[in-house]
């Protein structure tokens, strides 16, 4: 009935020699269930479990048994009875933005990655570039670009990380955040927005949101 009747908790030393045993519960078109690894991972590779939404360890994958065999599955699975479509595709990268989007891209390839190389090719430094984020998806480019920015109302983790704040997006800041740029390049000054007391006033605007968008893939 879908109840959970028995748990018994992997030793970590044995996970990767279980799981080589078991079988994951993944969807492929017109394959409901097959092996889940031709090469093991290691256990601390991070995976997406679609259904909900929610990012988890394969060493936190949690074992079911079904029609007599057992299966590796999300740790969510009792609760949204979801795969990680990960595990189909190795190959591929997925990242939640926000609940119910899906960013899908090119294994080890994300925002920041592909901006670094891009300024690469164009022969531009990396302090010269300015990024703005403000969900999940943005972290990778928060992380690896110098003048990184957040928007008020974005996720706490990218407000915490960034080097810039600037107002709400739903109050245009960006656009106006782009203006300013543009106004400054012509000077040759830096834009008003950075500026330590300018900075300190938009963070603290973020810190007195309640509104915000939900944490990364650990909430």
């Amino acid at each position: 009935d879908g109840k959970s009747i028995e748990v018994y908790e992997i030793p970590s030393d044995r996970l990767i020699d279980e799981l080589g045993s078991l079988h994951a519960l993944i969807l492929k078109p017109g394959r409901q269930r097959e092996s889940a690894f031709d090469i093991l991972p290691d256990p601390d590779t991070v995976l997406f479990d679609t259904h909900e939404g929610r990012w988890f360890r394969l060493g936190d994958a949690m074992v079911i048994r079904e029609d007599g065999s057992n299966f590796a599955v999300s740790p969510y699975y009792l609760h949204s009875g979801g795969a990680s479509i990960a595990w189909a595709c190795p190959e591929l990268d997925f990242t939640c933005p926000v609940g119910g989007i899906i960013d899908i891209t090119t294994h080890g390839w994300d925002k920041g990655q592909a901006t670094l190389w891009l300024a690469d090719q164009l022969g531009i430094s990396h302090d010269e570039i300015c990024a703005f984020g403000d969900a999940g998806n943005d972290e990778p480019l928060i992380d690896k670009i110098p003048n990184s920015v957040a928007v008020a109302n974005g996720f706490e983790d990218i407000i915490a990380k960034a080097r810039w704040h600037i107002g709400t997006s739903f109050d245009d800041a960006v656009s106006a955040a782009f203006e300013d740029i543009a106004a400054a390049a012509k000077t040759g000054s830096m834009p008003a927005f950075m500026d330590s007391a300018v900075d300190e006033r938009y963070r603290k605007l973020a810190e007195s949101l309640t509104f915000a968008m939900p944490k990364g893939i650990d909430s």
